[in-house]
This record gives structure tokens, sequence and C-alpha cells, in this order.
């Protein structure tokens, strides 16, 4: 009630979310929040769950159905699908008397880390750090010796629309390339 928000932590073995799940109705096409109330269970039954109806934004609808629905990896010996979810953290805040969701889950990155014992094939490496407000590139030598650092500052990012934070991103990877 203080800081206005609900957390809770995914966990991949309890289909994502255990006592917060975000559900898709394949009947309705519409995603529901699902949250555990131990206040209604009964003695030896699995407690009720509370359901809200939520806005999900088109552009974002697979992409969060992906996450929540879960992906066959195999079948058992019974010949039932075993099916691997995603975990994800879920966050509920409450603002000027409306309820936002913020659901936060692992992307999955393209490229690879080099191994120690991996021959380096480029004559200069770089290392990117990137963060909300500012981008630190650092570029290295095939042989490990530093050659230059530069911080790429963006503090507008954290308040820029998208068209603009778009646009903005764009120019600090030139920048950065340069």
């Amino acid at each position: 009630m203080r800081s206005n928000q609900l957390y809770a932590r995914g966990d991949k073995s309890k289909k994502g979310n255990l006592n917060i799940r975000l559900v898709y109705d394949d009947h309705t096409y519409e995603c529901y929040v699902e949250i555990a109330n131990p206040l209604g269970q009964q003695e030896g039954k699995q407690a009720p769950c509370l359901r809200f109806s939520v806005y999900v934004p088109e552009k974002y609808e697979q992409e969060i159905i992906d996450v929540i629905m879960g992906e066959q990896v195999g079948v058992n010996s019974k010949g039932k699908p075993i099916i691997e979810y995603q975990p994800y953290t879920f966050e509920i805040k409450r603002k000027n008397g409306k309820y936002y969701i913020h659901l936060i889950y692992e992307e999955e990155i393209y490229g690879r880390e080099l191994t120690c014992d991996e021959p380096i094939q480029a004559e200069r490496i770089a290392g990117i750090d990137i963060n909300i407000n500012r981008i630190a590139v650092s570029i290295v030598s095939k042989q490990g010796n530093f050659l230059k650092s530069k911080v790429f500052y963006c503090h507008e990012l954290e308040y820029a629309k998208a068209n603009k934070r778009n646009n903005l991103i764009g120019e600090t990877v030139r920048d950065m390339y340069n």
C-alpha cells in the first residue's frame, strides 16, 4: 500500500510465475492477470485466483503471448507434451487510480562471447556497456592492450517519445561506429 506496487519474481519451474500469472485466452483473444488469493483457500485445495482483464498494445501482443504460453520441447514416456516456460517477473504499479503492469523477461541475445582459449580473428575488439542514459565503449588490440575508450551520453532516452528515441539510438550507434 505504501509503495503502490506489487512485485513477484518468476521461476522457470513454476510456469513463469507462481503467484501472479499473465494468461492468454484462445477463445476470447484476451490477456488476463491471475493473482493467487490465499485468503480464499480451503484446506487441502489450491488457492483460488483473482482474474482481471488486461489491455495489451497490439504491437507487443505476439511477443508477450510467446513469453507466457511456453514452448513444447518434447514428449514424456506417456506421450504427453513437455512444455518449457520462460520465467518472467511481474510488477503491478498503481498510479493516479490506474493499474499498470510491467512484465520483465529475458530476451535472446544474438552474437556470442569469446572463450578464453578461442583465437581472436580481428585486429581490434570492442567492449560495450549499455545503460539507459549512456553507452561506454572500450577498444582493445588483438593482444588485449587498451587502445581507446569513450562514453556516449544520451540523457534524452529516459523521457523521449518512441520515434525520437529510435532516432537518438540510431545517431548514437552511428557515432559509436565512426
